[in-house]
């Protein structure tokens, strides 16, 4: 929902005593452009093929090793260099928008410009989807509200049938329309009451 309330998205981190397994997560992260051809599950950001970041030891980034290692994955040393000053500078930003804009304008088949209207459009889509999952969802509690009342309204008490609980709901029903008659013939009997007084001191 980060998006929905244009926040910026969850982190997750994954640890572990070694770093196959670390590396293994980032690999399954990688698979998500490599399981599907639609547009909208690709990456709108040139250089990016991942969704993970691997948070390597200098010591791992040394070397021939380091070099692979930067080729097939996303790396960060501990310093926050590496892949994050790459992509964060405004050489990059400038080079991004507009590989952003093919593609939206693509999958969208418009044909925007700006990254500001851009951004409210697909905001709109968003919105408009959440939506249309939450009102079946809005729905169903309605439905389970009602079932609720009904089932306290005709449900058995004290071993009684069905019909007794049916009866009994009918009689409290009636009570409860005769104490509203009664008290809208209260009010009735005030306001003749209250006229009579005006027109014998007008």
């Amino acid at each position: 929902m980060a998006a929905y309330y244009k926040q910026g998205p969850p982190v997750m981190v994954v640890s572990s005593s070694n770093n196959q397994a670390v590396t293994n997560a980032i690999d399954s992260f990688g698979q998500v452009f490599k399981a599907s051809e639609n547009l909208f599950e690709r990456r709108w950001l040139p250089e990016i093929e991942s969704y993970g970041l691997y948070m390597a030891s200098p010591f791992r980034l040394n070397g021939e090793a380091g070099k692979e290692l930067k080729k097939k994955y996303h790396v960060v040393d501990p310093r926050g260099s590496e892949f994050p000053s790459k992509i964060n500078t405004q050489e990059y930003v400038e080079r991004a928008k507009p590989y952003f804009l093919k593609l939206f304008n693509s999958y969208f088949e418009q044909a925007e410009s700006d990254i500001g209207k851009a951004e409210s459009y697909i905001h709109k889509k968003l919105v408009a989807e959440i939506a249309k999952i939450q009102e079946p969802i809005k729905e169903y509690i309605e439905i389970e509200k009602l079932i609720s009342e009904l089932t306290a309204i005709f449900l058995p008490l004290n071993n009684e049938s069905l019909s007794e609980a049916k009866e009994r709901w009918l009689k409290e029903k009636d009570k409860k329309i005769g104490q509203y008659n009664m008290e809208i013939n209260c009010s009735k009997e005030v306001i003749e009451i209250n006229q009579g007084r005006k027109q014998q001191f007008g």
